[in-house]
C-alpha cells in the first residue's frame, strides 16, 4: 500500500511540473520571440546538466 501512494504522490508532483511547464511557456512565448525562450531553455537545461556532471551526481559513462 505504501509503494501505491508514493506512486501516485510522484505520478501528481510529474503532472504538476510538465502543467506548469506549458504555462511558463506559454507566458514567456507573449512576452519575448520563440527562438529566445528556446534558446533560454536549452541554455539553463546545458548549465545544470553541466553542473551535476561536474560534482559527479550525474554520470555520462563516455571514456
Amino acid at each position: 500500500m505504501k509503494s501505491r501512494t508514493f506512486a501516485y504522490t510522484l505520478a501528481i508532483f510529474h503532472s504538476s511540473i510538465v502543467g506548469l511547464s506549458f504555462l511558463f511557456t506559454k507566458m514567456a512565448i507573449a512576452e519575448s520571440n520563440p527562438l529566445d525562450t528556446l534558446a533560454f531553455r536549452f541554455t539553463v537545461s546545458f548549465v545544470i546538466i553541466l553542473f551535476l556532471v561536474a560534482v559527479r551526481v550525474l554520470f555520462l559513462g563516455v571514456g
